[in-house]
């Protein structure tokens, strides 16, 4: 797996025999790889992936941040993240317009997928979306606690979130 081209990767908790521990799942297109540890540090994943040079796609879970590889975030995590943002503060504007642009371009790129499927040459034509996305984010001045962070959260990751474009 680490001498191919892209890495899925995620963790999750579980309840094995009343304790608490973790399985973390390492996923190509024709291979997975599961591995058990008591605890959710990350010098599992920087283990399991020493000298992996493709790109790694994973949640926002910071441990994955520290291998030295291209990286894509999870687009799914970060919409259920969003949604959540936005039951857990329902009457936040800011929070709606932020999860409303990002759905606006989430359903233009799916929408290109499933046309033409994972076509670099069609795919492209979304990095004026979003561009015009990032313009459409309210800036820290006029945001809310919740939105701010998320404005942080997006702009810390802007270059991890559509690397596949």
């Amino acid at each position: 797996m680490v001498k191919g081209h892209l890495i899925h990767a995620d963790e999750t908790r579980i309840t094995l025999h009343g304790k608490t521990a973790y399985v973390w799942v390492f996923a190509t297109f024709r291979e997975v790889a599961y591995f058990y540890s008591e605890t959710r540090e990350g010098t599992l994943v920087q283990r399991a992936l020493d000298g992996f040079k493709g790109v790694l796609v994973s949640d926002f879970y910071a441990a994955y941040d520290s291998i030295p590889c291209a990286q894509q975030k999870c687009l799914l995590h970060l919409m259920r993240d969003l949604n959540d943002a936005v039951l857990d503060n329902p009457y936040d504007g800011s929070i709606k317009t932020i999860a409303t642009a990002f759905a606006e371009l989430l359903r233009g790129i799916v929408k290109s997928t499933d046309r033409w499927g994972l076509k670099s040459r069609f795919l492209r034509k979304h990095l004026v979306d979003v561009a015009r996305f990032y313009k459409r984010i309210p800036r820290t001045g006029s945001l809310s606690p919740a939105a701010s962070k998320w404005e942080a959260r997006l702009e810390k990751d802007r270059d991890k979130l559509f690397t596949f474009l």
